[in-house]
């Protein structure tokens, strides 16, 4: 988005009370929102699944004080196409019987290292190290593959979600 807007009073034809979109819930054309997407995700009739966007970039603009954030849109590029049908489930949405309720998830890194990992004869990783080879994590495994208790080392790194062959960057 572009222009700021107030979530209670957003409508179809206002952004806040008192000021139009240019178009009805905002053009999508360089001036309520970009003409050009920050994320593309191809939807298939598979539904209904979850769908993820990676704003990494625009996420790092909005630090760096470069674009102002006032949030982004969704936009089908079919959406005049009969046949076609997008739903989204918003937070208002919220049924604690649900597990399908939308959610924002942030993974942030402050420090950028990169560490290697070091795997056994059968491809688990045994220990990590970082660059100057200091050991930043390791496990010890019993014969079944379970970890022997009081013979892991963990570290705050170690609850960032990846997964790598030889080399990863935190």
């Amino acid at each position: 988005m572009l222009k700021d807007w107030v979530e209670t009073q957003a409508t179809r034809d206002e952004r806040k009370s008192d000021t139009s979109w240019v178009e009805p819930y905002g053009a999508i054309d360089g001036t309520d929102a970009k003409s050009e997407a920050e994320a593309i995700v191809l939807f298939k009739q598979d539904h209904p699944k979850w769908k993820s966007w990676n704003l990494t970039t625009l996420t790092q603009k909005w630090l760096d004080g470069t674009t102002a954030n006032y949030g982004v849109i969704l936009w089908a590029t079919n959406e005049d196409t009969d046949g076609y049908d997008l739903r989204l489930r918003s937070s208002e949405d919220y049924d604690t019987n649900l597990n399908d309720w939308p959610y924002l998830e942030i993974i942030w890194w402050e420090n950028l290292r990169t560490v290697y990992f070091l795997k056994d004869h059968l491809g688990s990783i045994r220990a990590t190290v970082d660059e100057a080879g200091t050991m930043v994590d390791y496990d010890d495994y019993d014969a079944w593959g379970l970890i022997l208790d009081g013979r892991s080392l963990t570290t705050p790194w170690s609850s960032v979600q990846g997964t790598a062959k030889n080399k990863f960057s935190l």
